[in-house]
């Protein structure tokens, strides 16, 4: 496509594939850019090992002609962050999918994460309701479009997306039904974010085995497939 890769940001230390982020930065000195808040294991609490640069809520990036806008949404991760694109797109990464949200115990710390993502959640239902919400997972391969692309009207998914609709109840009524919905915690998770991290360097066979199985990053009990 003749394209140049010029900076890699992402959306927060994951937890259910290993990243290929902080290799583009050590290899070809592309700039990688995290929330220093996830630049930490959240289990060991060890700082991160890898080249980073801290990215700031609310700071921008001029990426060709379109301009990028930093959001910073904890609750998945303490350094989640969404991207929105010319005030429109929003790259909302693990916060908000179309079908679920986010899942906040993946550091451990449900009961205290979980507050944090009903504070961010809220504050991303005060953008319009023609912001586009392109999240970076799905769990049904029907709700793409015709084209195959994962997308919906951020006032569309308020008015069906579970997660969100819990928001009207207040926020002991959405605390109680996050924390009484989470999925089981997969125990590779812990090792795939010490890698993240560069605090373990796993094989090509131990990182085909830490890839192997589900992406659950989402509330609610799924059936097969990818969640989120």
């Amino acid at each position: 496509m003749g394209a140049r890769i010029e900076r890699v940001l992402d959306t927060h230390l994951h937890a259910d594939h290993l990243s290929g982020g902080p290799a583009l930065g050590q290899g070809d000195h592309i700039p990688y850019h995290l929330h220093p808040y996830d630049a930490i294991h959240p289990l060991d609490m060890v700082p991160a090992r890898i080249a980073y640069r801290p990215l700031e809520a609310d700071q921008t990036f001029r990426v060709g002609s379109a301009e990028v806008k930093v959001l910073h949404f904890p609750g998945h991760t303490l350094g989640m962050v969404a991207f929105l694109i010319e005030n429109r797109y929003l790259l909302s990464g693990d916060s908000l999918f179309l079908e679920s949200i986010a899942r906040p115990d993946l550091g451990g710390k449900a009961e205290a994460w979980t507050p944090l993502l009903y504070e961010s959640l809220k504050r991303m239902e005060e953008l319009p309701d023609e912001t586009v919400v392109l999240p970076a997972h799905f769990s049904d391969i029907a709700t793409a479009d015709d084209k195959g692309v994962f997308h919906a009207m951020l006032g569309e998914l308020k008015h069906r997306n579970p997660g969100l609709l819990k928001l009207a109840e207040g926020e002991a009524a959405f605390c109680d039904y996050i924390l009484a919905n989470l999925p089981t915690f997969p125990s590779a998770y812990v090792e795939i974010k010490r890698a993240n991290a560069g605090l373990a360097s796993p094989d090509e066979r131990e990182a085909l085995e830490l890839e192997l199985g589900k992406n659950i990053c989402a509330v609610g009990k799924v059936q097969g497939g990818a969640s989120g």
